[in-house]
């Protein structure tokens, strides 16, 4: 709950720190191989009105890009492990409940999905809290898990309705045989005159 609170501006200067410091590192070591090679040397000479500035530029944005795209991947990963518990946790309750069919039956499964999801966005939102994302994408990735998790229980309801027509189909068929066991009928018609 405390990564919600957590100040921006104290993030952003705690990465330009460790930028800073690995970009002095990189230079350092640079400096140092260069130190006793005489190919080194020539190279400084020559290069003697070079400006380092452009090189150090460089290597701050390929160390920049880098970052980037290694703290993509991660929450990308983040979002789809979530997705796939999500899934998990309402797929077999959702069908269970869309099977029995109760009076209830829709207050639960609203009720399992907030609870789920909101437990996979609090989990969700723990996990990226040291991402130091704005406010904006933090809660854009929030409410696109939310939607997935509405997606879930959509599909698996969609997908019960069309077996609700076989389980009719069935049933009538059952009674259907059931009836025509039955001595007191006299005749099919008057069994599907029921029915018509």
């Amino acid at each position: 709950m405390e990564a919600i609170y957590f100040d921006e501006g104290v993030g952003n200067s705690k990465r330009q720190l460790l930028e800073s410091k690995a970009l002095d590192s990189s230079t350092l070591e640079f400096d140092k191989g260069c130190a006793g090679n005489r190919i080194c040397a020539d190279a400084a000479i020559q290069q003697a009105d070079w400006d380092a500035s452009r090189v150090r530029e460089k290597l701050k944005r390929d160390i920049d890009a880098h970052a980037s795209s290694v703290r993509s991947a991660k929450l990308s990963e983040l979002n789809i492990n979530h997705e796939k518990q999500l899934s998990a946790s309402l797929t077999g309750p959702v069908e269970a409940l869309l099977e029995t069919g109760g009076k209830d039956t829709w207050t639960s499964t609203r009720k399992l999905l907030n609870h789920e999801t909101e437990v996979a966005v609090s989990e969700f939102s723990a996990a990226v809290a040291g991402f130091e994302l704005d406010k904006d994408t933090s809660t854009k990735m929030m409410q696109n898990l939310r939607d997935y998790a509405r997606n879930v229980v959509e599909k698996k309801a969609r997908e019960e309705a069309a077996n609700i027509v076989i389980h009719m189909k069935v049933s009538s068929f059952s009674v259907c045989i059931l009836l025509l066991n039955l001595s007191s009928w006299h005749s099919i018609s008057d069994i599907f005159g029921m029915y018509a």
